[in-house]
This record gives C-alpha cells, sequence and structure tokens, in this order.
C-alpha cells in the first residue's frame, strides 16, 4: 500500500509538470507581426532600433522586418497582397495609395483609428491626412514627412567672401548662384558650381509649377498640363539652369553624381531631400547648413511626401491586434524615427524639445505649412517612370523642350485615360 501511493504521487507530480511545461511553452509563445518596407539606408538601422526597443516593450510579440529595395517593393507587394499572405504592415507613399484602394487591397482602417487605443487625428500632419483620406475613408497611418531644403557649404561662401542670406527668393536667388559659380579661365567649363536642383527632376519641377500657381495633372478630365505656362516657366527655370546661366552642372555631360561633388567642396548649394541628413553628418567634410528651399515663383511651395503604415485588405494569417499595436507604437516614436532622416508626423512630436534641439531639422520643419504633394493617380509609378527621364534629357540640352513637352503630354494622357476608363 505504500508503494502503490509513491507511485501515484510519483505519476500526480510528473503530469502537473507535464502540464506546467506545456502551459508554460504555450503562455510563452510569440506572436509574429510581418513588416515590410524599402528603408536600405540608414533610415533602414533607426528602424531596426526601434523594432528591438518595440519587441523589449511587447514581449508578447516577434517582429519579422524585410527590406526589400523600392525598385522590386511593389512588384513584390502586390503579388503577396493577392496572394492571401502579406505582411501583417507594410509602407507606402502618400501618392500609392489610391492603386490599392481601388484594386482593394488594403484595409480601411477608421474603426481602428477611433477605437480606445486609436491615432488622434488632431495631432496628425493636416496635409498628409488629407492624402491617406480616400473616399471618406482612412486607409493609412503616416509615419513621416519628408520634404527638400538646400544644403549649403559655409567653408564654400566664407571662401568667396559671400554673404549667406536667411532665406532663397527670385530677388537674390540667380545672382548668388552665378556669384557662387567659378570658372576662373572662363573656358564655359567651371570648376566649381554655385547651385544643384539635386536627385528626382520631378520633384522640382513639380514645386516650381505649383510656386507658379499650375499643376502637373488634372485627373478629372484626364489631362497632363505640362503645356501649361505654369509648368512652362518651370520648366524653363530647370533649362536655363544649366544652358543659360550655366550655375549648374549638367547631369549627363558632367558626371551624374552631382551630391558626390557636392560633398567633395565643388558645389556650393545643394538642394535635396531631409533624407540626406545622415549621409551629410557622416561624409561631409566642411561646415555645412540648411535653407529653405528657394521662392521663385509667386508663393511658396516645397515638395513633399510621407511614408504611411498599411494593413492588407485579406489576410490568411494576421494577427489585427498585433498589427494595430505596431503601427501604433511606430506612430508614437516618430521623434525617434526623424533620426533616420524624417520629419515626425504629429504636431505634438514636432514641437517636442528632442526634436526641437536637433540642428537642421527645424528648417525642414518649418516649411511644413508649404508642402504640395506630387500627383495622386493609381498609376502614379508608371507616370513617373515614364516622365523622369524626358525631363532629364530636355533639361540637359540632349533634346528640345518642346519635343519633350509633346511626348510627355501624349505618354501621360494615355496612361490617364486608362485609369479613368
Amino acid at each position: 500500500m505504500p508503494m502503490l501511493f509513491l507511485v501515484c504521487c510519483v505519476l500526480t507530480i510528473c503530469a502537473c509538470d507535464t502540464k506546467k511545461q506545456y502551459s508554460s511553452g504555450k503562455e510563452n509563445k510569440k506572436t509574429k507581426i510581418s513588416f515590410w518596407n524599402g528603408f536600405t539606408g540608414p533610415d533602414g538601422q533607426t528602424m531596426w532600433q526601434i523594432i528591438k526597443k518595440f519587441e523589449q516593450d511587447f514581449p508578447q510579440y516577434e517582429v519579422e522586418m524585410e527590406i526589400i529595395p523600392w525598385s522590386t517593393y511593389f512588384d513584390k507587394l502586390m503579388v503577396s497582397l493577392g496572394s492571401g499572405k502579406p505582411p501583417d504592415v507594410f509602407i507606402l507613399h502618400e501618392n500609392e495609395l489610391l492603386n490599392y484602394v481601388q484594386q482593394d487591397a488594403i484595409r480601411s482602417l477608421d474603426n481602428l483609428v477611433s477605437g480606445e487605443r486609436g491615432i488622434p487625428v488632431s495631432d496628425c500632419l493636416a496635409p498628409i491626412w488629407e492624402r491617406v483620406t480616400i473616399n471618406g475613408n482612412i486607409y493609412g497611418i503616416p509615419l513621416d514627412c519628408h520634404n527638400t531644403a538646400v544644403f549649403y557649404n559655409k567653408d564654400y561662401f566664407r571662401l568667396l567672401n559671400v554673404p549667406v542670406p536667411e532665406k532663397l527668393e527670385r530677388h537674390n536667388f540667380f545672382l548668388l548662384a552665378n556669384q557662387l559659380t567659378v570658372d576662373r579661365d572662363e573656358d564655359g567649363n567651371p570648376e566649381k558650381w554655385g547651385f544643384v536642383f539635386g536627385g528626382s527632376v520631378l520633384k522640382h519641377f513639380y514645386t516650381l509649377t505649383e510656386q507658379f500657381g499650375g499643376q502637373f495633372l488634372d485627373r478629372r478630365t484626364g489631362k497632363c498640363l505640362i503645356d501649361q505656362q505654369a509648368s512652362q516657366q518651370a520648366l524653363q527655370i530647370l533649362y536655363d539652369a544649366i544652358n543659360k546661366h550655366g550655375y549648374m552642372p549638367n547631369p549627363i555631360h558632367d558626371g551624374s553624381n552631382l551630391w558626390q561633388g557636392f560633398l567633395q567642396g565643388r558645389i556650393a548649394m545643394y538642394a535635396e531631400g531631409i533624407w540626406m541628413m545622415n549621409g551629410m553628418k557622416k561624409l561631409a567634410s566642411f561646415e555645412w547648413g540648411v535653407l529653405p528651399y528657394p521662392q521663385l515663383g509667386n508663393r511658396a511651395a516645397v515638395w513633399a511626401s510621407s511614408h504611411v503604415m498599411c494593413l492588407p485588405r485579406f489576410s490568411d494569417t494576421i494577427d489585427w491586434e498585433a498589427a494595430w499595436t505596431l503601427l501604433t507604437y511606430l506612430s508614437n516614436h516618430g521623434v525617434t524615427w526623424s533620426d533616420g532622416g524624417q520629419l515626425p508626423a504629429r504636431y505634438s512630436q514636432l514641437s517636442s524639445p528632442d526634436f526641437t534641439e536637433k540642428a537642421h531639422y527645424p528648417v525642414f520643419a518649418a516649411q511644413i505649412p508649404q508642402v504640395i504633394f506630387g500627383p495622386n493617380d493609381p498609376n502614379i509609378i508608371e507616370i513617373q517612370t515614364r516622365v523622369e527621364p524626358c525631363l532629364l534629357s530636355a533639361m540637359s540640352g540632349q533634346q528640345p523642350m518642346s519635343k519633350m513637352v509633346d511626348e510627355i503630354k501624349v505618354a501621360v494622357e494615355s496612361i490617364l485615360r486608362r485609369s479613368l476608363d
């Protein structure tokens, strides 16, 4: 009898231990959240740091972040959205949302935004919030705002004894750009240049067109307005920068990597996006600063975009609570995310000392009331792919401006008709 009692006790203890181990294993199992983005630069490292902190704050979750180059990102994303096994959270730019909404590929977030754990809408940047609201529904949460300004070489200005203006306007811009262009032997090939419209030509074209009171597209009528007066004034400035005034090197004839030329001290001012901030901090060997984007038209305007966080419309695997937890966490950590070269998308974060005390960032932030966005069309990626090389070719003098205008107008209106059908 004592022996039987002992055996029973042992079996009971083993059973309890087994149940405890099973229960513990089940409780400790983490919910995985897949997160896709195209942050292949320093911004990716910043995002990894935020994700690690998220996993510490929410140990029940494990984030599987996949960073995919933007060149292949959208094709892979669209395939995944159609397969029923998309990422739980993914990034789009604000002007790409319409395409995914029309294909019923992303989820409306209205009930989540207005829920107990919702996003304070009044705290989000109004211009971007308008872009994520389509047909009265919310389809994305802004992660950031990224606009353009002018990086400048303070040592360059000092060397030529040229005062740095507080801002660049039509009355001083062209004089200053030419004053900072150095052609010692007067052979037409300057050793140093005054200004560069850097990166994508399109964002400068959009900006200048809006400064002159125009737009590039009218989606209601399916018209491309590149032949209208405002667009023509914008194109003339970009063309004259190289071919008439000569303060900007030709992107084709003088080397395509103009950013490298700026870092090497051969260019005084370089207009580019806030995302280049970390590159400046790491690579510039001179003292530098940031000026607001030049106002060359009748009103202030500066191109901007936003990375927007989205959830899939259909998924076989998603845990909606986990996905929303990550999405709101990222929205709440905009100041940390700004270290990757972005502006927070929340007013409270923009005004916080942790952000306002950062060098150079306030210049970009001060331009938020003037931000404009590129066209919002379901086929915007195709439009931009067609237009960018044509603009660059005409700007560089490789083809007549009038021919480029006709070519772009025909191509873009053909694409617009397709999206309006």
